[in-house]
């Protein structure tokens, strides 16, 4: 550090240059270029600094770092693509709420940046678009913020972090592990060999923190001295990293935050919150573009479902439906199917013969991407149904039912046997013929037969299901049997289902499963 009159010179001038500079206030936009060599990154990178409390104005200037500052911590998210460099610095500070001021003569304004972030701290956001610009960013006492050349603060005293990180059982070292100085901006990323190097580390005590991808993040204390090195290995132990929420998708899994295709999710939880006899009526008002009609009130009905509306005049217009990952071939005009063609379900629902209780979700691939796996037969849409298995550890008994009535909401308002032969008689007297029912025959008609009272009545609807299942590390189980009972509101028209379904997961997987229903 100088010191006498060249610091108070450098320092005026320094103090000069943040008052004769105006803020810039407009908005850009861009994608960050993340250099290759992440040792060069936070040796290039600019420091953040601000002066320290002097009792004494002859003294010459402290700089300490201040990279920890309110303003350098907060959160913002920027989208630069292609800018200069003066567009990007405007954007930063207004998003910031930072008042910046540099000059033309100190940074490279027309130098193009690319650069985007989400939620990411204002120092992280000015390393990266500062990055190799040779300039500093100093803090003053009244909140702003200014660029100066790199040199023009000689006061700062920092060292340099060096070390390799290494896999704790092979002993080889890491690459692209991000190392970091707690509490600053000041990081690197690890070559090939697991070698890294932070530069310009404020003097002090330090915790720096060493983060891959599948390893145990590590933080170890390091104490730094002014232009010395202070040398820091890591070894990580792998770890297997936990995946967020997936969603199949028919051609492999993917995050559900980074999934790009057409899914609507159905979970077990809103299956079961309604008492359905098939799981094609669970899917009505849960999906988002997927249309569910009933072609009649008869029990085992066939269900029309229209994934984003018809595609076809003359062909069918019926989804897929794949089961465990098992296409089921349905021909809904006949309302049979491959899996259960020999069972003489015909005219009831194809897939009826599932116990809604069974499934674990649903899955509803809406857009051309289906395709992938599925090829034409994905053209109308594919309704993906995996049925629920047994969990290690977990070994639980569960068992359910419930009852209701249907009933006929509105029947039709009919004439009675003697009030149709007065209405033909009237049509014939209007016709100028003479009466087709004489007054004898109409007064014998009386009430006649009401035929909707005598098809139609109260119906029950029973259901009776039995799920056990469980595992441990070798195998899992799951072992279910339903009975549903439901009677049509037209005599005639009952349908009993019973079904059975085994599942047993382990080192030689095996799996079976048995329905049968009558309708």
């Amino acid at each position: 550090m100088h010191t006498g009159v060249n610091a108070r010179a450098q320092w005026g001038a320094v103090v000069a240059l943040v008052v004769g500079i105006t803020t810039c206030g407009a908005i850009g936009v861009a994608q960050g270029q993340e250099p290759d060599d992440g040792v060069k990154l936070a040796a290039a990178g600019p420091r953040f600094l601000a002066v320290e409390a002097s009792h004494s104005s002859d003294a010459a200037p402290r700089w300490r770092d201040a990279s920890n500052a309110a303003v350098f911590r907060k959160t913002i998210s920027v989208d630069l693509k292609d800018v200069p460099l003066g567009e990007a610095l405007s954007t930063v500070a207004q998003q910031a709420g930072l008042r910046l001021t540099y000059s033309a003569a100190v940074v490279p304004l027309d130098a193009r940046v690319t650069f985007s972030a989400s939620n990411l701290t204002v120092g992280a956001v000015l390393s990266a678009v500062l990055y190799d610009t040779g300039v500093d960013v100093l803090l003053t006492s009244n909140g702003q913020a200014a660029l100066v050349k790199r040199g023009a603060l000689d006061g700062f005293q920092g060292g340099t972090v060096t070390g390799r990180v290494t896999d704790s059982l092979s002993g080889q070292g890491i690459a692209v592990a991000t190392i970091t100085v707690v509490g600053t901006v000041r990081s690197a990323r690890s070559a090939e060999d697991g070698r890294y190097q932070i530069t310009d580390v404020p003097a002090g005590e330090h915790s720096v923190r060493a983060i891959r991808i599948g390893y145990t993040a590590v933080t170890k204390p390091v104490t730094v001295l002014p232009d010395q090195e202070a040398a820091l290995d890591f070894a990580l132990t792998p770890q297997a990293t936990q995946l967020e929420e997936v969603v199949a998708i028919g051609y492999g899994t993917a995050q559900r935050r980074e999934l790009t295709g057409a899914v609507s999710s159905v979970t077990a939880e809103q299956v079961g919150s309604a008492p359905v006899t098939s799981l094609d009526e669970a899917l009505l008002g849960r999906a988002a573009g997927v249309e569910v009609v009933t072609s009649s009130g008869q029990p085992g009905a066939g269900v029309m479902v229209r994934i984003r509306g018809g595609n076809s005049i003359a062909a069918g217009n019926d989804p897929l439906y794949v089961v465990d990952g098992v296409p089921v071939t349905t021909n809904l005009q006949d309302a049979t199917t491959g899996s259960l063609l020999g069972e003489g379900m015909r005219g009831v629902n194809p897939i009826s013969g599932l116990n809604p209780s069974d499934i674990e979700s649903i899955e509803v691939l809406k857009d051309a991407a289906a395709g992938a796996i599925y090829g034409a037969r994905a053209a109308n849409g594919v309704v993906l149904i995996t049925t629920k298995h047994g969990r290690t550890g977990q070994n639980a008994v569960s068992f359910g039912s419930y009852y209701g009535i249907q009933e006929v909401r509105r029947t039709l308002p009919v004439l009675n046997a003697t009030q149709f032969a007065q209405m033909v008689n009237t049509a014939y007297a209007n016709a100028g013929q003479p009466a087709f029912y004489t007054p004898a025959e109409v007064a014998a008609f009386g009430q006649g037969t009401d035929w909707q009272s005598a098809i139609f009545r109260n119906a029950p609807m029973r259901n009776y299901d039995l799920a056990i299942s469980g595992g441990d590390a070798g195998t899992t189980y799951y072992v279910s049997g339903s009975l549903l009972l439901n009677d049509g509101v037209v005599i005639g028209s009952d349908m009993n289902r019973g079904s059975f379904v085994s599942t047993l997961i382990g080192t030689s997987a095996a799996s079976s499963r048995s329905e049968t229903a009558s309708a």
